[in-house]
């Protein structure tokens, strides 16, 4: 999604700094160069999880971790409104489709006709008629952007009454009306990074949570354009079940992912890096849930949608729905994002703004 945003702000030389920093963690902590050993058994599991939540994760933030939500239960977060004021779509508007929840404790559900096949076809076309794709400044020629993104694009966007329709689709299954205060939605083309390391089984961008720089970010649907033969899935690590062997290193992850939960002084960062050739545990379960035997992974399918929630009912952050994407291993994977952000009015701060602009729908 994460992770593999086109919005990211990060600099090259920064995220080389990022992985760098996480190469000399983890070789400290495995002993000046052995690597770590993945082991599922009692106490070797144990002194794992306990070296992994100390040395893995990167520069750790002065602020202390958010405490843990209450428990939630799967038919409990089913059954709760999406949002207090449920929105009604046009009369010519298609009716919105069956979700099929995936993992209740973290709030994933999956459709999978969220669009047709003309509105894909269109959206695609559209694309084509403002030049198509070009390399971005985060990701280069592997995350490409739309290449009139900055000129064109938006314009057209905005007035299109395709986009128009979908945008009333994700406002009514998300609760949260169209406003000013949210960025329109963002279409990227990923393609491969190789088939190595891992046999190709990687997050090239790393983990990052949805309110990475966007604090209010509430709920996001991310929408597959294409069917991808192999990889480029989207994965959840700290969602979906789990075997009882597993638990300790996965609740080490949680634990040091919510280490790196930034606040404002550093402008709500919440994402990490990794060197993706690392044969840390953490890694591990990554490249795992990469191939589909570990968390919440879904497979990118022509015209079918995720969506997730980056916040809890109680409007508290959700610190489990980190994610990311998985490398394209074959064929190229075009998604479409839309971050839903609580309207000003319901914001804990309604004066704050974004380091970067809105590039929003409406104004």
């Amino acid at each position: 999604m994460g992770t593999q945003r086109a919005r990211r702000r990060h600099t090259a030389a920064e995220r080389a700094t990022r992985t760098n920093s996480a190469t000399e963690l983890s070789t400290a902590a495995s002993g000046g160069g052995q690597p770590l050993a993945f082991s599922t058994g009692g106490a070797t599991l144990a002194l794992v999880a306990a070296l992994c939540s100390a040395a893995w994760l990167l520069f750790p933030f002065p602020l202390p971790p958010p405490p843990p939500p209450p428990p939630v239960t799967s038919s409990s977060r089913n059954n709760a409104p999406l949002h207090p004021s449920q929105l009604p779509l046009q009369t010519d508007d298609p009716p919105l489709p069956n979700r099929t929840l995936l993992c209740g404790r973290c709030g994933v559900w999956r459709m999978d006709k969220f669009l047709s096949d003309a509105e894909v076809d269109h959206l695609l076309a559209l694309v084509a008629a403002h030049g198509g794709w070009a390399p971005s400044a985060s990701g280069g020629a592997t995350f490409a952007e739309v290449r009139q993104l900055r000129s064109t694009f938006p314009h057209a966007m905005r007035h299109d009454p395709v986009l128009a329709a979908i945008e009333r689709r994700v406002a009514a299954l998300t609760g949260i009306p169209v406003h000013p205060h949210e960025d329109m939605v963002s279409l990227a083309n990923i393609t491969s990074r190789g088939s190595q390391p891992r046999n190709g089984h990687f997050p090239p961008f790393g983990l990052h949570h949805e309110s990475d720089g966007r604090p209010f970010r509430a709920r996001t649907v991310l929408m597959y354009l294409t069917t991808v033969p192999r990889g480029g899935h989207t994965i959840f690590p700290l969602c979906g079940k789990l075997r009882p062997e597993l638990k300790p290193l996965r609740e080490s992850l949680q634990e040091g992912l919510l280490a790196q939960w930034g606040g404002p002084e550093s402008h709500y960062q919440r994402h990490v890096a990794f060197d993706i050739a690392s044969e840390h545990p953490f890694m591990d379960l990554i490249s795992a849930s990469c191939q589909g035997k570990f968390g919440v992974s879904v497979p990118p399918v022509r015209g079918s949608a995720i969506l997730f929630d980056s916040m809890l009912p109680t409007r508290e952050p959700n610190p489990l729905t980190w994610h990311a994407g998985c490398n394209v291993l074959e064929g190229s994977k075009v998604i479409m994002q839309k971050f839903k952000e609580l309207p000003r009015g319901e914001r804990s701060l309604p004066d704050w703004e974004p380091e970067v602009p809105y590039q929003n729908y409406v104004f």
